[in-house]
């Protein structure tokens, strides 16, 4: 069978089929993968209960590993201890990675050890795409990315992950993060840390975590645009909306960001230079609606005068 994988490659691919009933091409997930030429192809997984002993790992690039919703179901078995998906290891740095349509399921309850996520983008994977996944129960997080540039995660519903919705990790930049639903975790929502940069984090939904709703950390030139922030820190006051420390640059905008139970914006240090606070709806939340302690952060007039505060340009 053969799929034209449009925008994603240029070519004509195989594409395989995973069945647990026998009737495509492989019982396996891991098997299917491996089967694909050198230079890349598609793996359609077909509606089913697939248990995993091991990671899936992708290795090589112009994979498309996609399912038929959430009734294809991926989940780890008791005492595996590792990732659902691997892209890439210490070697290999496979670049435009598709992960689709599936419901994944890191069974954190039967996990004992690790830091484990739904999908680990491993090192230097570029042009990735992550959407239309749920992603639930991982004993770490549900998604990992380290050192990956132009991917983009959307439209997924990310629950029930111990420490983080969603995280890049190191050197993240030009990465987009939209639509998706991030409810429910019992960390941070999203988080960005040490010199990722560039990033936009848009159009999510990110409500009843019990840590920070976004957490930005050592990371400048962020953009976080139209979000509806609210309800984290559910039993962990005071978690906030947005948090920011050790970042520059960052612009905050469009936000709806209501009843966190810290602030809705902690611009948390001097080491913050240059933030951006404008068109937010920031309101309810319970230590305050904006702390700011950076430095030049803007609007950075006096409340009422020609010179305009944050108070002026933001719904408080």
């Amino acid at each position: 069978m053969a799929m034209s994988m449009g925008s994603f490659a240029t070519r004509t691919v195989a594409t395989l089929v995973v069945a647990t009933d026998g009737t495509g091409d492989f019982t396996d997930i891991q098997t299917a993968i491996n089967a694909l030429p050198a230079k890349g192809g598609c793996v359609y997984i077909k509606e089913g209960t697939y248990t995993l002993t091991d990671h899936i790992e992708i290795l090589i690039d112009n994979v498309r590993v996609e399912g038929c919703g959430f009734c294809t179901i991926l989940i780890l078995d008791a005492v595996v201890n590792t990732d659902v998906f691997t892209i890439g290891d210490i070697t290999h740095h496979p670049d435009n990675i598709v992960i689709a349509s599936l419901k994944i399921d890191g069974n954190r309850a039967a996990q004992t050890a690790g830091v484990l996520s739904g999908i680990r983008l491993n090192q230097e994977s570029d042009d990735c795409i992550i959407e239309n996944c749920q992603i639930v129960n991982c004993y770490s997080y549900g998604i990992y990315m380290k050192v990956g540039l132009r991917n983009r995660i959307a439209n997924n519903y990310i629950t029930d992950c111990t420490t983080i919705g969603i995280y890049l990790y190191r050197n993240d930049a030009s990465n987009i993060i939209i639509g998706n639903n991030i409810q429910g975790n019992d960390g941070i929502g999203i988080k960005l840390e040490d010199y990722s940069a560039e990033n936009i984090i848009t159009g999510n939904i990110i409500n009843d975590n019990i840590g920070d709703g976004i957490y930005i950390y050592g990371a400048n030139k962020n953009i976080i645009n139209s979000n509806i922030i609210e309800n984290n820190g559910i039993r962990f006051s005071p978690a906030n909306g947005v948090f920011l420390d050790t970042s520059d640059e960052t612009v905050i905008m469009g936000n709806v960001i209501r009843v966190n139970e810290g602030y809705g914006v902690d611009v948390s240090n001097v080491a913050c230079d240059n933030t951006i606070i404008l068109g937010n709806v920031i309101k309810g939340n319970s230590t305050g609606q904006i702390n700011d302690a950076g430095t030049d952060t803007h609007p950075n007039g006096v409340i009422g005068t020609n010179s305009l505060a944050i108070d002026d340009l933001n719904e408080i």
